[in-house]
């Protein structure tokens, strides 16, 4: 049985699965991000959903970006605290393998776009086989551009980056771009708990003590010391 959680978007949602069933969900749409305030209360009433204890889930899975700065390091400190507080193991999902999940078993090639600001976009690929998830492209910083460069058969983009590039990928790609509409933009708990599970059945362990989020940014703020031992921070 799985816990697993999501906090990388404005759409905030835990969820326990055993196997591929879903046996309880809770979302909330979080447009200020306020995540720190939401996980506790949200943990508990998905637990009574459940009819479950957290000491009867066999691991966590958590969603590590890319996506919000705040929400993903808010839900990865939470994930954290509770994998070292009850010793119950946990595992790392990529938030866009999370958000292709929501396309599996199109015909088409799945490009999962979300909004990075500053011109650009996180971005992967991938292609359904047999209801399954095929990567081929990993998870990546880049321009709009680059992430429909070499697509040359229909793509199913789904995403936060629809609303923002949706035009401009539809004017480079023509017919081949397909966008998806909006309720398939986000991930969802109860497919980061799936496929927590499936890297749990292949024996896969994350360390706690090592998680953190996956943000792609490099770091832009340096500290430099001055003469009279002042730190002054440089972006």
């Amino acid at each position: 049985m799985i816990l697993g959680l999501d906090t990388s978007s404005r759409a905030l949602g835990l969820a326990v699965v055993r196997g591929t069933a879903l046996i309880a969900s809770v979302e909330r749409i979080d447009p200020h991000h306020a995540a720190s305030d939401q996980l506790a209360p949200l943990l508990q009433e998905l637990l009574r959903a459940a009819r479950v204890t957290l000491a009867e889930c066999d691991g966590f899975a958590i969603s590590i970006g890319p996506g919000s700065f705040t929400g993903l390091r808010v839900g990865v400190a939470f994930v954290k605290a509770l994998a070292m507080a009850t010793g119950t193991p946990v595992v790392k999902v990529s938030t866009l393998e999370a958000l292709a999940a929501n396309a599996a078993g199109s015909a088409a090639t799945i490009c999962p776009i979300l909004d990075a600001k500053q011109q650009r976009v996180h971005a992967a690929l991938f292609v359904s086989r047999g209801g399954r998830l095929v990567r081929r492209r990993p998870d990546r910083l880049t321009t709009w551009e680059a992430a429909c460069s070499r697509l040359r058969s229909p793509t199913l983009f789904l995403g936060d980056g629809v609303a923002v590039y949706g035009r401009q990928l539809r004017q480079a790609l023509g017919r081949r771009a397909l966008c998806a509409p909006e309720e398939l933009w986000y991930p969802r708990a109860a497919t980061v708990a799936r496929l927590g599970a499936a890297r749990f059945a292949r024996g896969v362990r994350d360390d706690a003590r090592e998680l953190v989020p996956n943000y792609q940014f490099p770091r832009d703020c340096t500290i430099r010391m001055r003469p009279a031992r002042r730190a002054a921070v440089a972006c």
